[in-house]
């Protein structure tokens, strides 16, 4: 009788663990594209200063600056910004 209880449960207790391995492995993949992403803020806040900087001695000449320029400053500050810890 206990064989076969354990039989019987077997095949759902593989599917819990196999559940929880695959919804484990989200939480590794996201620590490692936190850990890439940490890496290359670092390497956009440098770029953004430089761009920064560029777009503020061409308005200073009086040069236009191209809107897709604006919108890249835009979008390089909010993932600067992004939260990552959480």
């Amino acid at each position: 009788m206990a064989s076969f209880l354990t039989d019987l449960a077997k095949p759902y207790v593989e599917k819990l663990i196999n559940g929880a391995i695959a919804e484990s492995s989200y939480i590794c993949c996201f620590a490692c594209i936190a850990i890439d992403f940490e890496e290359e803020r670092a390497r956009l806040e440098i770029e953004s200063t430089d761009v920064k900087q560029r777009v503020d001695v061409a308005t200073r000449r009086g040069e236009d600056i191209q809107a897709k320029t604006i919108f890249w400053e835009e979008e390089a500050d909010k993932l600067i910004q992004e939260d990552t810890k959480t």
